[in-house]
């Protein structure tokens, strides 16, 4: 009885499993790799465009993800392809889509058709220009056919490059810049992973400047010549807001994660 009892129970279990799998096999398409979707070989051929025409070292690409905002019904509209721009291309992206990047998601956030902290039919020509350039950005990615038709009929933009779901418009008139004073300041920056390097030339006192990288609390600024550190802030863009003093110095930004990640070791040993 026993064995009978065992034989009906691997029956059962058998016929729950076949249920199992004929109710929620995926669909064909939610199981495509990147490489076998539509857009893979024209995102390639993007980054290669990109690779080729701007200067990374100088400004950032607004990328408007195709994540939700193309609805023909194909795998394009659920596909992140565009995160991978910075490693094929060497240039920062700005978007974000599902989760946030903090603190400046609530302008970069590009999924439903927003931008800018608006939906994309209720932004201005100016405001596009604006968030572009508070964010040194000189060039734009579209995905949908409201923002490209808003980019495409201004002035103040010119197409290009395009693919099937793709277009790059570039912001005429405006020159890149990692910096934004109220009085006018030379200098020259050098990217590292962790660390920013700025040679500045400030020939005002307390000049109330905007580096264009997001602020964090685990960013340190220091004049290296008087090992002086400036106090960082944060601006209504989440940016870095600091007053410069005057005076031809370099000004060092450290992101400092991994002396905070030891101090809290330290605490908890302690």
């Amino acid at each position: 009885s026993s064995q009978k009892l065992r034989f009906i129970s691997i029956i059962i279990l058998i016929i729950i499993i076949s249920l199992t799998f004929t109710h929620h096999k995926l669909h064909p398409k939610l199981t495509e790799t990147t490489s076998q979707t539509e857009v893979f070989n024209e995102s390639l051929e993007l980054f290669a465009w990109l690779s080729e025409n701007v200067d990374g070292r100088k400004t950032r690409v607004f990328d408007q993800s195709t994540y939700v905002n193309i609805r023909d019904g194909s795998i394009a509209k659920q596909n992140l392809i565009l995160a991978l721009g910075p490693k094929y291309t060497g240039i920062q992206f700005l978007t974000s889509w599902v989760t946030s990047i903090y603190p400046t998601e609530i302008y970069l956030k590009a999924e439903n058709k927003n931008l800018f902290n608006k939906t994309v039919d209720k932004l201005s020509e100016d405001e596009i220009v604006f968030y572009m350039e508070k964010f040194n950005a000189k060039y734009i990615i579209t995905s949908e056919k409201i923002l490209k038709g808003k980019v495409s009929s201004s002035a103040k933009f010119k197409k290009r490059y395009e693919t099937t779901h793709f277009s790059i418009f570039e912001l005429l008139g405006y020159e890149p810049s990692w910096t934004e004073s109220d009085n006018k300041i030379r200098y020259k920056t050098d990217f590292k992973t962790d660390k920013i390097t700025i040679k500045i030339n400030n020939q005002y006192e307390d000049n109330n400047s905007t580096i264009k990288i997001a602020q964090h609390p685990y960013w340190k600024a220091n004049i290296l010549e008087l090992n002086k550190e400036i106090k960082l802030k944060k601006n209504q863009y989440g940016l870095m807001s600091l007053s410069l003093p005057k005076g031809d110095y370099t000004l060092s930004l450290e992101f400092w994660a991994k002396l905070r990640y030891y101090e809290k070791i330290e605490i908890i040993i302690a």
